[in-house]
């Protein structure tokens, strides 16, 4: 009796794992999904605006690029001027991160500057201000999931994809003198702009949730935070954080 008694047990314990992984698996493919259709759908919105191709768009960000670079590199100097010396735990937090998604830690400086309070990331940099995560009073989950966050926009190349669409609205004097004479057309541009801003911070989120449960409960608790903290507005480059709470609890009801 006692035999079968803990065969059924172990028997219940398996069939629960495997329901929530299969749950955890189900999610992922149904929110990976949904990202990519969004992305396709916001794309096509994009090139019929700027009224470009394809073709004509990828040409563009690859003979662009290295001005992008330029500008990053002018950024980092910036940015390096009165750095100080990452802690041990966000160090810690960062390297996990680049070795679970191969990314070369040669190539992407992680630059800390407390005079500056933010947390942004280029292509190739992540940029933070130790003294800003202390103020947020950040849990270790909460820091981990916020760095994880950032991590995706670099996967992404969030940053560059931003700065072409800007650069490409002014990418000749016709279409400058658009912009200026033509308030409905520069109003296209400008929100389909926001809508690609407000994408990536969404795609970055959901991503960085869907590696595991215990990130997508700690972004949620992190945004949580952020709405008691700061206002709660609506900017071009990110989204209210009230919209941001919306979607990570149905992430995390989901997962």
């Amino acid at each position: 009796m006692r035999h079968y008694t803990i065969f059924t047990l172990l028997f219940f314990l398996f069939f629960v794992c495997t329901q929530l992984s299969a749950k955890k698996g189900s999610a992922a493919a149904k929110y990976k999904k949904m990202l990519h259709d969004e992305w396709k759908q916001l794309e096509k919105e994009v090139l019929d605006v700027f009224e470009m191709s394809d073709a004509e768009w990828a040409a563009f960000k690859k003979k662009n690029y290295s001005k992008y670079e330029a500008r990053e590199a002018s950024f980092k100097a910036k940015h390096k001027k009165g750095s100080t010396q990452l802690s041990d735990r966000v160090k810690n937090i960062i390297s996990k991160f680049f070795a679970k998604f191969n990314i070369d830690s040669r190539a992407v400086d992680v630059i800390r500057n407390d005079k500056k309070d933010r947390l942004i990331t280029t292509d190739s940099g992540i940029y933070l201000s130790e003294r800003k995560l202390q103020v947020d009073n950040l849990t270790e989950s909460e820091l981990q999931a916020a760095i994880l966050h950032e991590v995706q926009h670099i996967l992404k190349k969030d940053d560059s994809l931003l700065w072409f669409l800007r650069l490409y609205k002014y990418k000749s004097i016709g279409r400058m003198l658009r912009c200026v004479f033509s308030i409905s057309y520069n109003r296209k541009c400008n929100k389909v702009i926001k809508k690609v801003a407000h994408f990536r911070e969404k795609r970055a989120d959901i991503l960085a949730g869907l590696c595991s449960a215990t990130y997508a409960r700690a972004l949620l608790q992190f945004y949580k935070k952020q709405l008691e903290l700061y206002v709660d507005r609506d900017s071009w480059s990110h989204p209210k954080f009230s919209t941001r709470v919306a979607y990570m609890q149905k992430l995390c009801s989901d997962m």
